[in-house]
């Protein structure tokens, strides 16, 4: 709350982002890429002549776009042809030979547990000085890392960590500045960067009986806490600090944008980055989580929290019950709460002037609902207590008893309009003889809104369509209904594929959603006469394929957001063909969710075993029926927790009547 009402102000701007992002994607192939086109970034940006240039990834694998790796993986080379490629460099040595010309720091991930039957690595090259008492038992600490692969490891200048300190609520707030990995003092990334630019050659951690002092950086000091992390003062992302990978690869950028500053090479491409939240946004990206920490460090702009804080917090709050305890008694009540929210106040206004003028974290949350508590408990005496207690007991058994009925028959309505509004899978209209389709809807306890359809869109192509809806209960039955006579009215209503249905579709539910409800959803087109199928996955469970004499296929996809998240999201349209005798199977998150008592999940194995056990001859109704009674099975006597829906289309033969 502090660092979103008080962020960071930006007065320099000493570290710049060239970003790998989805236009570099666009323009120049998607990720990886080659380790030579990376090789010639760093040395665009290199050519701007920054200080330092830290790579935010770790190269852990070799290029598979190598001419070695290709010669051995393509079958169709002749021997000449791959003898001639294996002589080529790889590249990762193209790679390594770049940048050690250049003044290059790679990054490292330290790991808190040892791999089975593996040794840890070296921990650095850059040995770390100790001054006073050795702080290594204060540090985070790794017992391994995960490093580049050689060529690179050993082409560039240096390296640092990379890790953060995530916190319980999945928030990052501190990243480690100096770290132990295999019982040795390590620096971060940030703290290498800023070595460089420091034109430092060592670094040196002075330390006591209590933890870590500080960090000398050459003749400049560095502040960290005790263990030797950064509570970082976030600021708001600020585009200045970015330069797309794309401008740099093609000099588009100003010759002085990147000068005498420390430039970070990360990704915040789609798929690409680790975006988590932050103390001012919900999604933050790691390469700027990077730089915001290397500015910290460059400016001293930590946060802080003295040890001494929570002995301050916890006299605070002594002194303040003190006072409630003897005055409140003795004063009128408008007075005591008077008393008691000046005394909330200074608590509040303590810990806003302390963040505002020195960057200090105090609490004033515990003393305030801890005074809180005593102000009411002095206010309100045994007898008001026991007779409010009997009232509320009263109040809550009767509201309870209707909540139950209400719930009961909203149920009830949910159910009974999940059903009446889904086609009977076996009165198809008009549906050829080549194409077998059965359909079975579970509905669960508490409804969770799955739904699908079927039908003919014209003589010889057949809809499908499976989906799950967001929550629960009548309103997730409403958006249901909405949602199935939305696809039903633009497949029957607009001609094109399938994913120009689903996105308009998606448009129709995004536009009319105050509640922010969502579909996934699976929806397709079989040509009966030729067993063409276009489909498009919304977010849904993957569909599996199932063909005589071979296992039971997932049919990945790229694949989409659920409708009614992003009104105008594109979808893609994948292509597969059914031969004859193969069988399409569609599910929701019912089937391979469900639990038995002991919380052990059906899981997509048992799907694949019970699809792998079905014969050539087995119809899609013995299909459908099957794997809904070996989930029921599975389950027992565990409650059903969500719906369970299947939907199998078999193509029989080419052609159809």
């Amino acid at each position: 709350l502090y660092q979103r009402i008080l962020p960071r102000e930006i007065s320099s701007l000493p570290i710049a982002i060239v970003d790998i992002d989805e236009r570099s994607l666009a323009q120049f192939g998607q990720w990886p890429w080659p380790r030579t086109l990376l090789a010639h970034l760093a040395e665009k940006t290199a050519a701007l002549k920054p200080l330092a240039i830290g790579y935010d990834i770790v190269f852990v694998e070799p290029d598979r776009l190598s001419p070695h790796l290709i010669a051995e993986s393509h079958p169709g080379l002749s021997l000449e042809a791959k003898s001639s490629l294996k002589l080529l460099p790889s590249n990762d040595e193209m790679f390594g030979k770049s940048i050690g010309r250049l003044p290059m720091f790679v990054g490292r991930i330290g790991l808190p547990n040892l791999p089975p039957d593996k040794t840890p690595a070296s921990a650095g090259i850059l040995p770390v000085q100790i001054e006073g008492i050795d702080p290594s038992s204060h540090l985070t600490s790794f017992v391994d890392h995960v490093v580049n692969v050689p060529e690179i490891s050993k082409a560039a200048r240096g390296y640092g960590y990379i890790n953060t300190i995530q916190e319980a609520d999945g928030s990052i707030r501190r990243m480690p500045v100096v770290m132990t990995v295999g019982g040795k003092i390590v620096p971060s990334l940030g703290l290498e960067l800023v070595r460089v630019a420091l034109g430092a050659n060592w670094l040196t951690v002075v330390g006591s009986e209590h933890g870590l002092q500080n960090i000398k950086v050459g003749q400049s000091t560095i502040d960290a806490d005790r263990k030797g992390a950064l509570t970082i003062h976030f600021s708001h992302s600020d585009s200045r600090r970015r330069f797309s990978a794309a401008d740099v690869l093609a000099g588009r950028i100003p010759p002085a944008a990147l000068t005498n500053k420390i430039v970070l090479i990360g990704s915040s491409g789609l798929g690409l980055t680790d975006a988590v939240p932050t103390p001012v946004t919900a999604r933050m990206d790691g390469v700027e989580i990077q730089a915001q920490f290397i500015e910290n460090l460059i400016a001293g702009t930590r946060l802080k929290r003295p040890e001494v804080a929570r002995f301050g917090e916890g006299a605070a709050l002594l002194i303040a019950g003190i006072i409630l305890i003897f005055l409140v008694p003795r004063l009128s009540p408008s007075i005591g709460s008077a008393l008691f929210v000046g005394m909330a106040l200074i608590f509040l206004a303590v810990g806003y002037g302390a963040f505002a003028n020195a960057r200090l974290l105090l609490d004033p949350v515990i003393p305030t609902f801890s005074i809180a508590l005593i102000f009411l408990t002095l206010q309100l005496g045994n007898l008001v207590e026991a007779d409010r207690n009997r009232r509320v007991l009263s109040a809550n058994l009767q509201n309870q008893r209707l909540q139950n009925a209400r719930m009961t028959g909203e149920l009830n309505a949910a159910r009974e309009m999940q059903k009446s509004i889904l086609p009977n899978p076996d009165s198809i209209e008009n549906l050829p003889s080549n194409v077998d389709v059965h359909a079975v809807l579970e509905p669960a306890k508490e409804v969770g809104g799955d739904f699908y359809d079927l039908f003919m869109i014209d003589d010889h192509r057949f809809f499908f369509l499976i989906a799950d809806v967001s929550g629960k209960g009548v309103p997730a039955s409403l958006f249901m209904a909405m949602s199935k006579a939305l696809c039903k009215s633009t497949v029957m209503n607009e001609n094109g594929s399938v994913a120009d249905l689903i996105g308009t579709a998606n448009h129709q539910i995004s536009m009319d959603n105050p509640k922010s409800m969502f579909v996934t959803a699976v929806a397709g087109i079989l040509d009966t006469q030729t067993g063409e199928v276009q489909f498009c996955n919304a977010g849904h469970d993957t569909p599996y394929r199932c063909r005589q004499g071979s296992a039971p296929e997932p049919l990945e996809s790229e694949g989409g957001l659920p409708l009614g998240i992003m009104e105008g999201f594109t979808y893609p349209t994948e292509h597969q063909k059914l031969q004859p005798g193969d069988a399409l199977v569609l599910i929701t998150d019912g089937v391979n969710e469900a639990i038995t008592v002991e919380d052990t999940a059906y899981g997509t194995d048992r799907v694949l075993n019970y699809l792998n056990n079905i014969t050539p001859d087995t119809s899609a109704k013995a299909i459908s029926n099957g794997l809904h009674d070996d989930v029921i099975s599975f389950v027992g006597d565990n409650e059903q927790f969500d719906d369970i829906t299947i939907v199998v289309i078999r193509y029989l033969s080419s052609g159809g009547d």
